[in-house]
Order: C-alpha cells, then structure tokens, then sequence
C-alpha cells in the first residue's frame, strides 16, 4: 500500500458545521489536520493523574487544544448586526482562545471530532468536503 500525501493536508479545507448545512451563507471553519508527532503530543496531554494516582481525562481540554491547533481561519461568523466577526489567530497561526471563546460547545465539540479524524487518516478529508452541502 503506498501513502498518497493529499494536498489538502497542507492548504486546509472548509469545513461546514452541521446546523449550517443548506442555508445561504454558512458557518464554515478552515481545517488543517494536525501531523501525526504534534497530535501524539496533544493526545498525552489528555490524561491526568491526580494525588491519589487516580487517572482521568480531560476531553474538553482536549477538544480546545484540537482546535487550537487544527482550525486556520472561519467563514461567516456575524455578531448581532449581522457583520463579518474576523478571526484572530495565536502565535502558531491557527485560531486563538480568544477566538475559539466565540463558538458554543457544540460546534467545538464537532470540529475537534473532524480535526481528530482527518488528523488521524487523511484519507477521510475527501468524507468530510463532499458532506458541506
């Protein structure tokens, strides 16, 4: 089997959040899956063992730092008078905390599910583009 390197890897995709699908003008997010060492990284950072030696997850940590990591720009997030709310982006070039507080949970929680599986097998992206509409 050979490994085929997609170009989307590099230059991102968009990705239309699911409650957007179908509307005229949706929210949509640039995605840049993570490469495999940075990923690794992220997933250590997932557990967490206390005093006790009790072990837990931290998944919602997990998800935001997905994001932070995954998420390259955004496309048609208004403010209440229905103009362009801009990205702003941290250090690494991908979206900031500041940023990323401006989505509810659940769109974090389903494009940190997306950044995790084209992260983890590229091949998905084309799964992901053809389900925007």
């Amino acid at each position: 089997m050979a490994i085929v390197f997609d170009k989307n890897i590099e230059e991102g995709f968009t990705y239309v959040v699911e409650a957007e699908r179908g509307q005229e003008n949706p929210f949509s997010v640039i995605i840049k899956p993570i490469d495999s060492v940075r990923l690794v990284t992220l997933e250590d950072g997932i557990l967490k063992r206390d005093s006790n030696d009790s072990v837990s997850l931290s998944t919602g940590s997990y998800n935001v730092s997905l994001c932070c990591n995954g998420i390259a720009g955004w496309n048609n997030l208004l403010d209440s008078d229905g103009k362009q709310i801009p990205i702003t982006t941290g250090p690494n070039g991908f979206i900031s905390l500041e940023s990323l507080a401006k989505l509810p949970m659940n769109v974090i929680s389903e494009v940190s599910g997306v950044i995790s599986a084209v992260s983890q097998d590229p091949s998905t992206i084309q799964i992901f583009i053809d389900n925007n509409e």
